[in-house]
C-alpha cells in the first residue's frame, strides 16, 4: 500500500488500521520537511524554531515503531531533512 501526501500522525494511524489485516514484512516511511510545517522552505532554510513540530513529529515516529515491533520484521525510514537536524 503506497501512500503520499501524509503526516506522521496520519501515517501512525494507517498503520494501526490496517497492518494488523495486510500483515506486512517491510514498511518504509519517506518524511520531508513539510511533515515538520507547511512552509517546508522555512523549515530547510532554518528561519524559524520548529522544534516543538519535530519533537511531535518523532512522538508519532515513535509510537509507529513501538507499534511496529509486533507486525514488520523491518522498517526503513528514509528522511528529508535540514542539515540543523540531522540524526548522525
Amino acid at each position: 500500500m503506497g501512500v503520499n501526501g501524509y503526516s506522521a500522525l496520519e501515517t501512525a494511524w494507517m498503520i494501526e488500521t490496517y497492518a494488523p489485516d495486510l500483515n506486512p514484512k517491510m514498511i518504509v516511511i519517506n518524511l520531508f520537511a513539510n511533515d515538520v510545517h507547511n512552509d517546508f522552505i522555512k523549515v530547510i532554510k532554518g528561519e524559524e524554531n520548529f522544534e516543538p513540530n519535530y519533537k511531535q513529529m518523532f512522538q508519532y515516529l515513535e509510537r509507529i515503531r513501538t507499534y511496529l515491533q509486533q507486525w514488520v520484521s523491518s522498517l526503513w525510514l528514509p528522511l528529508s531533512l535540514p542539515k540543523s537536524k540531522s540524526l548522525l
